[in-house]
């Protein structure tokens, strides 16, 4: 099961931030080259929308690891990143999705084997055994784990939908996992060809989620993502004891 191998942090600190920003660094910098190394001295990669942005990471439970991270952006719709590269927002108004959030900066790390997969490599691995096992420890585990997370941090701030810029294959991949995703806009040139995507946090699921009793127990967990700094506290507590 997912939530035995890894945990998903909300990163609320300072510490949990920067190891987001140093996965992204060696992800988006030196494995992927999309943004350029010098760029970022310190090691970390992070831009302006950072601010306004939830952050979280995943940690292999077993060796300590960090296997993934992403953000969701909370600005305001037309403050969006993905405003930069397409058109979307009048198709997503007119679908009447109002309160939305933007998924990005979204890897799955693989040590220590080069080069590491991000969202937008990540090849079909969820298999029917899988499935019933209630998404095991692959990186589309991985995947589902991160954007279960996304979608519980965004209801629990009241909003109604997640957008998304990726490519045409991974939106397959991702339908064929039953998420109901709605193209917003015609593709775009953003690292390659990507086109916009919207995800309804609420009817968006309910295919997934109804697919097998593991899936929706997995989507219904209580153990969705657990804050960063209470983590550290029940470590610290489990030590002093």
């Amino acid at each position: 099961m997912f939530d035995d191998q890894y945990e998903v942090l909300l990163a609320d600190t300072d510490e949990a931030r920067q190891i987001n920003y140093r996965l992204r660094y060696q992800v988006y910098c030196l494995d992927r080259r999309f943004e350029p190394p010098e760029r970022f001295p310190d090691g970390m990669e992070s831009d302006g929308h950072d601010d306004q942005a939830a952050h979280f990471i995943v940690r292999e439970r077993r060796t300590g690891e960090w296997r993934g991270a992403t953000r969701v952006i909370l600005s305001a719709p037309e403050e969006l990143p993905m405003n930069q590269a397409c058109q979307f927002l009048n198709n997503v108004r007119q679908m009447g999705a109002e309160r939305i959030m933007e998924m990005s900066r979204l890897l799955i790390t693989r040590p220590p084997t080069p080069p590491v997969p991000t969202l937008y490599d990540i090849k079909a691995r969820v298999t029917d055994a899988e499935q019933q096992r209630g998404a095991g420890g692959s990186d589309s585990a991985i995947l589902l784990g991160l954007i279960r997370a996304a979608q519980r941090y965004g209801l629990e701030n009241q909003l109604s939908h997640m957008v998304f810029l990726t490519t045409p294959a991974l939106a397959r991949i991702l339908r064929r996992l039953q998420l109901d995703l709605r193209q917003v806009g015609a593709p775009c040139e953003h690292r390659g060809l990507r086109a916009p995507f919207l995800l309804s946090l609420t009817d968006g699921f309910d295919q997934l989620a109804s697919q097998s009793e593991p899936m929706r127990s997995f989507f219904e967990s209580d153990f969705a993502y657990q804050s960063f700094s209470s983590r550290h506290r029940e470590r610290r507590y489990a030590l002093a004891s």
